[in-house]
């Protein structure tokens, strides 16, 4: 008798129902049921509980980090000579690439995030992902709601570089120096 499989994919079980974990707020409910700290993500964490290798590798300045696959072990590496906020926003770009792209079964590198017009689909896709979850849309706007409302602030709040929290600001409608 011939069994047919279907390709593993990331998963939460939740009270007898299984979800695919392929948005940032199903990836953020699995971290929070894991007893992960969500406030900031401990994205370190994460990718421990996803059996996700971290690797800081000394890189060419302009790139970022990569995602792969080597020997059935999943590898993300960031660029250990990147300022730790620029890290944490690769380090959430590179899990999206897990959640939405690992079927894909290619090499992700990574160039300089939020510069160049010319991204792919899966590399805009990874970015919107890491913007939701470490920068998540309800938190972000109550923040700016609760007088937290410099790029500076925001910056220290969700441990990001200032250029993600103005791509992020922009994103959610915010304009102008002070949201």
């Amino acid at each position: 008798m011939a069994v047919i499989r279907r390709k593993s994919r990331l998963t939460a079980e939740n009270n007898n129902n299984v979800n695919i974990i392929n948005t940032a707020k199903s990836l953020l409910n699995y971290a929070s049921k894991k007893k992960i700290n969500t406030d900031p993500l401990d994205l370190e964490a994460l990718a421990s509980h996803l059996e996700i290798k971290i690797e800081k590798i000394k890189f060419q300045n302009d790139i970022s980090g990569m995602f792969f696959k080597k020997n059935n072990a999943y590898i993300i590496q960031i660029n250990s000579l990147h300022h730790p906020r620029r890290q944490r926003f690769t380090l959430a770009h590179e899990l999206a690439h897990f959640c939405l792209h690992k079927h894909l079964n290619t090499k992700f590198e990574d160039i300089i995030f939020f510069r160049g017009g010319n991204q792919s689909i899966e590399e805009t896709q990874a970015n919107n992902f890491a913007s939701d979850l470490i920068m998540p849309e309800e938190k972000f706007k109550q923040a700016v709601s609760q007088g937290e409302n410099s790029i500076e602030q925001l910056s220290d709040l969700f441990e990001v570089s200032s250029l993600a929290v103005r791509v992020r600001a922009k994103q959610l409608g915010f304009t102008g120096h002070g949201l």
